[in-house]
């Protein structure tokens, strides 16, 4: 078996949550939730002070730490941390960081350690500084720009796009051609600014794609048409075990009993759903204009993940 830490990483909401929860169902992984979080399982460490970190010849303190938490070396001060970055009282993501603490102490207890499996969209920009640290093995999501936008929209999720402009190497590596757009920031309009975020990523994953064939990239659409197949072909893919009982639990999730929409509008996840219906939520929820929006603005990044009829 390869023991070789597992990345579940794209753009946010293109389903990493789902994807890590469902791989996650074996024992033979251990959920680890996002490090690059500026609020996730390192927050006490202050070294992800920013979003979407760009790791390119960086060492320390990036590598030490990410070891340390692949080794389930996580400390109690760590997991009830109650400050943030900027050294304010906040409780984001609070139970998460518990709940590995507690993990790391069953897996030390056991002295038998599972895979490592970390699910972080904001890894995105430093999946090759990960890889070649950790041979880690990524699986990495698209999803349709349409749908991105949408959900970024009825979260009220706005973005900052200092947050790539400051990273020089980043701009010059990667986004470039994006930077007039970025400077502008479409700050009072945020369908614009949540496509202009998708094409920024989606770029770098397509540049992924066409450098890295060994990596996985499974779009966020296929996954939920037949979730039962494609899982499978997952598991099998990450030399993981699926078993009738995962098989059970995914079509459990996934099945069109469950609801297609959340019921909550402002609800961030809802792991059980009608994964099916929920591939053309946004057409429900984006007006024509708005669509014709984003996919002018996203046609030249999309129409190497999607085609006319996904319109």
């Amino acid at each position: 078996m390869n023991n070789s830490p597992i990345l579940v990483t794209g753009s946010h909401r293109s389903g990493t949550t789902w994807v890590g929860k469902m791989l996650a169902l074996t024992d033979e992984v251990q959920y680890v939730y996002e490090c690059f979080h500026p609020n996730g399982i390192l927050r006490k460490k202050r070294i992800f002070d920013i979003w979407f970190k760009y790791l390119t010849t960086e060492t320390e303190p990036f590598a030490s730490e990410l070891k340390r938490i692949f080794n389930y070396n996580y400390t109690f001060s760590e997991a009830y941390s109650l400050m943030d970055k900027d050294g304010k009282f906040n409780l984001r993501n609070t139970p998460v960081r518990i709940e590995f603490y507690q993990a790391c102490k069953r897996i030390q207890r056991k002295g038998i350690a599972p895979i490592p499996l970390m699910k972080d969209p904001i890894t995105i920009l430093s999946v090759p500084w990960l890889v070649k640290h950790f041979s880690i093995r990524p699986v990495i999501l698209i999803r349709h720009p349409a749908a991105f936008v949408s959900s970024l929209v009825r979260l009220n999720w706005r973005f900052d796009f200092s947050n790539f402009l400051e990273q020089e190497p980043l701009m010059k590596d990667h986004l470039h051609t994006f930077a007039d757009e970025m400077k502008s920031g479409y700050k009072d309009n945020p369908v614009k600014e949540a496509a202009l975020l998708w094409n920024c990523l989606h770029h770098v994953i397509y540049s992924y794609k066409n450098s890295h064939k060994e990596w996985i990239f499974k779009r966020h659409e296929d996954l939920s048409s037949d979730p039962v197949r494609e899982f499978n072909g997952l598991y099998d893919s990450l030399g993981l075990t699926f078993s009738t009982e995962i098989e059970q639990k995914i079509t459990a999730f996934t099945s069109s009993e469950n609801i297609g929409e959340v019921t909550n509008q402002k609800q961030i996840h809802q792991l059980q759903r009608d994964s099916r219906a929920n591939i053309k939520n946004w057409k429900k929820r984006l007006s024509a204009d708005q669509i014709a929006v984003i996919r002018e603005m996203t046609a030249e990044i999309a129409v190497n993940f999607y085609s006319d009829e996904d319109w």
